[in-house]
């Protein structure tokens, strides 16, 4: 028997869909709609519905760092966006589906940004 991600998660599934309210809120997976629905075999899946990363026109930046060999998007974040686990927001500036593309070359320019509203 396969564990729930949400279960793992420490989501409590309500009845019905809801929303992923347990995650902190400098969670990428904030706020994202529960879904469920049940397989010919009878068991019932329950899951996250996909995350759209922001939109980098709608992001304010914060600031541009020029990359060195020894920077971690980790520490990107926690140093301009004072949260280690924000690094997901520097990927979304830079339209970087892939954390290590980021940060792959010594001198370029990355865009430190927070979406519209938020800080």
């Amino acid at each position: 028997m396969t564990a729930d991600p949400l279960t793992l998660l420490g989501i409590v599934q309500p009845e019905g869909p809801g929303i992923a309210t347990l995650l902190t809120p400098n969670s990428r997976y904030y706020n994202l709609p529960i879904k469920s629905r049940t397989l010919p075999d009878g068991r019932r899946v329950t899951y996250l519905t996909r995350r759209f990363p922001v939109d980098p026109d709608q992001m304010r930046v914060v600031a541009e760092h020029r990359v060195t060999d020894s920077d971690r998007l980790d520490r990107l974040a926690a140093s301009y966006l004072g949260d280690p686990t924000m690094f997901w927001l520097i990927c979304d500036a830079n339209l970087a589906l892939d954390p290590d593309a980021v940060l792959a070359e010594a001198g370029i320019r990355v865009v430190i940004a927070i979406p519209e509203g938020d800080l």
